[in-house]
């Protein structure tokens, strides 16, 4: 039996997302806090690229002989990381980007992906599950989670970038209801006119456009921005959040684990 463990962000505050891909169990193991758990964890040298690399026995054997340094040289300039090793948490940083998940039970094989507002125009993630393909996955065995992110509400950009991601296509079929006049699909007008991005919204158009379909993608609704742990004025916010805290915003970790049993 193949399962597929995933660990997110939010297991000492008791959140939780749990989700079964086809016959392969997700389990919601929590989130970690970048202080000490990522040293468990499989990391890539992240750079909001779409580069996608395999983390192989050799990485490992490299890492344990040449120290972190040595591993971070070879899985530089990387931002979504592919495994087909037992027992290995593989997983990205994130403070607003979108995390995402891969599983493809067929092959025995784990992804994780860090999917900011570049690697979601240069689709990232439909290069990771493009390259789960060439290693023989089914397209029809992939299952993909959308980890805890920044809302649309939250994530206003720039009339440039908004026109880059219509432009990238990732308008059409982007349904987000209009807070004001003016709103085109996928991208969200404020009353004061400027524009919003859904990166959740963006990425799961990503993913469909890769072959996925709904069925296969369980979604995260917690916005690392605004969530907090109860309704209280003054509640603690659960996660990172770069646009909450400019400058002074540590990192969450979203991982996943490969488990024969």
């Amino acid at each position: 039996m193949v399962k597929f463990n995933i660990m997110k962000n939010l297991l000492s505050y008791g959140f939780g997302d749990s989700m079964r891909m086809g016959a392969s169990e997700i389990i919601a193991a929590g989130v970690c806090r970048a202080t000490g758990m990522e040293r468990a964890v499989v990391l890539p040298q992240q750079s909001h690229s779409a580069n996608v690399a395999i983390v192989k026995q050799c990485h490992i054997d490299r890492l344990l002989t040449g120290g972190r340094q040595a591993y971070t040289d070879i899985l530089g300039d990387t931002d979504a990381l592919i495994t087909q090793l037992p027992g290995l948490w593989i997983g990205v940083r994130t403070a607003d980007c979108v995390p995402v998940l891969l599983c493809a039970d067929d092959i025995r094989a784990v992804a994780a992906i860090h999917a900011g507002w570049k690697g979601t125009r240069s689709d990232i993630v439909g290069a990771t599950v493009r390259q789960l393909v060439e290693m023989g996955a089914d397209m029809r065995r992939i299952r993909a989670y959308i980890g805890p992110c920044i809302c649309a509400d939250c994530y206003e950009v720039s009339p440039q970038l908004a026109e880059a991601f219509r432009e990238a296509g990732l308008t059409a079929g982007i349904m987000i209801p209009p807070i004001a006049s003016g709103n085109m699909a996928g991208i969200s007008q404020t009353m004061d006119s400027r524009p919003h991005l859904d990166l959740r919204e963006c990425n799961r158009l990503r993913l469909v456009g890769a072959g996925l379909t709904d069925s296969d993608i369980c979604i995260s609704n917690y916005c690392t921005r605004h969530t907090r742990l109860n309704t209280a004025p003054h509640a603690d916010h659960p996660f990172y959040s770069y646009r909450r805290n400019p400058g002074e915003s540590g990192r969450d970790i979203t991982a996943i684990r490969l488990i024969l049993s």
